[in-house]
């Protein structure tokens, strides 16, 4: 195991806590890759992975709410929330039986959120923070969210999804 060989121990049991966590999941990948990073940076300092880490954050469900919640906690004005609000709105499509999936946009589309060309650099602040937090990723020219399940997971987006379904 690459932790073992760095000196880490993984709990027994977390494995398995986080395999049955994902396991009904589309796409799990990302997901095990993330809560697994998630308790890495959590209890790298232990030398130890441990479930207890896990189940007190709920398993990748908490893992993923609270690290969306951290990364939304470092903006400070409200216009920098109402971006955020309106990139993640975007990336987001919902059907007419009213089931969210993830849309890709282009940079240009998501700067025309943007009042004026005098605010453009502060929303690319915003922007950077969402993908230096792993909230959104870019591949050239298109944005899209990190995971589907962030759209359950992360409370704050549900809650507004479930505001404005259009």
């Amino acid at each position: 195991c690459p932790a073992g060989y760095q000196g880490y121990d993984i709990e027994p049991g977390l494995l398995g806590a986080i395999i049955n966590d994902i396991v009904s999941e589309k796409n799990s990948l990302p997901l095990l890759q993330f809560a697994l990073r998630e308790l890495w940076e959590r209890d790298c300092k232990k030398h130890k992975l441990t479930l207890d880490t896990y189940q007190k954050f709920q398993g990748v469900k908490g893992l993923l709410d609270r690290h969306a919640e951290d990364v939304y906690k470092t903006l400070i004005t409200q216009q920098e929330k109402d971006w955020v609000k309106r990139i993640f709105l975007s990336l987001v499509r919902t059907d007419e039986k009213l089931r969210n999936t993830k849309q890709r946009q282009s940079q240009e589309k998501l700067l025309t959120l943007v009042g004026s060309k005098d605010e453009r650099g502060l929303f690319k602040k915003v922007f950077n923070k969402l993908v230096d937090g792993r909230l959104v990723v870019v591949d050239q020219e298109w944005v899209e969210l990190v995971h589907e399940d962030l759209m359950e997971k992360w409370e704050r987006l549900k809650k507004r999804l479930q505001e404005d379904p259009e």
